[in-house]
């Protein structure tokens, strides 16, 4: 990898963005990287711009967001979002099964390979934009790596494929993980009809998202299902006889000895890491935690590549959530479209004041429904999550107050939180989150 460079001083307003010429190739046919494609031929019309999208999987961008929801219907193209026949129409190529292999910022050029073929292709571009996404986190332990028969990560449409399969012949599955994502596995993996348990390391779930009593709720309700939920726990070692899993050795809130899980499967949901990897090699400022720096014109540090969604790091942070990818689509589309007409010369801009939009932070507020149980947390400010303004500790800190309604029978977990001049800071729901 080269040096990488300097990060940039985010406190300067970039300048407009220039094109040098036509050639658009995007990296990455998820659901952010589709949307920013639509969005930018919506404003400059088709064929005016070179639009290259490429996608390493052998499928066009479909909903991941909806994952779960292809276990009920076992179809991949009801998660689909678009067609070949959109692509014709708009004028853009779409490659699928192509992964790029390097960047070469000197040369502006790429190297992609067919992942069929082997067959490698440089690619010129005068636009470059990374929407790689992220990649599951799996915790550094022996055996643990989908080579072992029976262990597998919640990432794509083909690692659900395997866990249908695999399900046929399987009984008993844990969850790796708590939080968000490890919920939403859990609900596969029961809708598979397995004996499902859930292992979070913290002392209850969704720790990113909730405190201590909205997450115990949250507990209480998946329990409810039949679901075990194990918190505290701390993995000893996989157990794995002839290349399969057999079970996990592990401790946890109800086991202070260690003791032995039998286990069919075990799903990996821990957590997701950005897909920075390219960046890094071609010596772009990669974050802390990783990520694509970015300015607020989701400008990477190398003024011709950008970078949009899970693996663009925008002041520190690399937002895990599809909204936020939205926002970030929306305003490189309008800078492009900016620059667009710069390279015909044109003066008219769809922004009234003739200035493109700058990005300056995504809301966190989620509502969700997971496992049927509603879960939905709200903030005025992204310090509400930042700072933790919803733990009783944090609060009294900061001089915050809350209110709180406790419904045992209805299972309702209601908290909201007020500043000293009794302004609304933001509010924790679990089990009805429909006010």
């Amino acid at each position: 990898a080269l040096k990488a460079d300097a990060a940039p001083l985010m406190s300067d307003v970039p300048q407009n963005i220039v094109l040098k010429g036509r050639k658009v190739v995007v990296i990455g046919h998820g659901p952010v990287g589709h949307d920013f494609i639509v969005k930018l031929v919506g404003m400059v019309g088709p064929g005016s711009l070179e639009i290259t999208v490429i996608g390493e999987e052998p499928r066009m961008a479909y909903d991941r967001v909806h994952l779960t929801e292809y276990f009920e219907h076992r179809d991949a193209s009801k998660l689909s979002m678009c067609d070949r026949k959109w692509f014709d129409e708009n004028k853009v190529t779409c490659k699928i099964n192509t992964r790029v292999e390097s960047i070469d910022r000197e040369t502006m050029t790429l190297a992609a390979k067919n992942t069929k073929t082997g067959a490698l292709e440089n690619m010129a571009y005068d636009a470059c934009i990374l929407c790689t996404g992220s990649y599951p986190f799996v915790p550094p332990m022996q055996n643990l790596t989908s080579e072992t028969v029976g262990v597998f990560v919640y990432r794509n449409i083909e690692d659900l494929e395997g866990m249908c399969l695999f399900a046929k012949g399987s009984k008993r599955a844990a969850v790796l993980g708590g939080g968000l994502l490890g919920l939403e596995a859990a609900k596969a993996v029961y809708d598979l009809g397995q004996e499902t348990h859930v292992l979070e390391m913290a002392p209850y779930l969704m720790p990113t998202q909730l405190e201590q009593g909205a997450g115990k709720v949250l507990e209480e309700k998946i329990k409810s299902m039949s679901i075990t939920v194990h918190t505290k726990s701390k993995l000893a070692c996989l157990v794995v006889e002839n290349g399969k899993l057999r079970g996990l050795k592990l401790t946890d809130a109800d086991h202070q000895e260690e003791y032995f899980l039998e286990l069919d499967m075990l799903v990996v949901s821990a957590g997701i890491r950005p897909r920075d990897e390219l960046a890094k090699k071609c010596g772009l400022a990669v974050g802390q935690r990783g990520g694509v720096v970015v300015n607020s014109r989701m400008q990477s540090t190398d003024p011709n590549i950008y970078a949009l969604g899970e693996v663009a790091c925008y002041k520190g942070l690399c937002y895990g959530l599809i909204a936020p990818g939205w926002d970030q689509a929306t305003v490189l589309s309008k800078n492009f479209e900016m620059a667009t007409w710069g390279l015909a010369k044109k003066k008219e801009t769809s922004s009234p004041a003739g200035e493109a939009p700058l990005y300056d932070g995504s809301d966190l507020s989620t509502k969700l429904k997971l496992l049927g149980v509603d879960v939905a947390s709200f903030g005025s400010s992204l310090d509400f999550w930042f700072q933790r303004q919803f733990d009783d500790t944090k609060m009294a800190e900061m001089g915050l107050s809350s209110t709180l309604q406790v419904d045992p029978f209805s299972g309702l977990y209601r908290k909201l939180i007020f500043n000293k001049e009794q302004k609304l800071m933001g509010g924790l729901l679990v089990g009805n989150a429909d006010d």
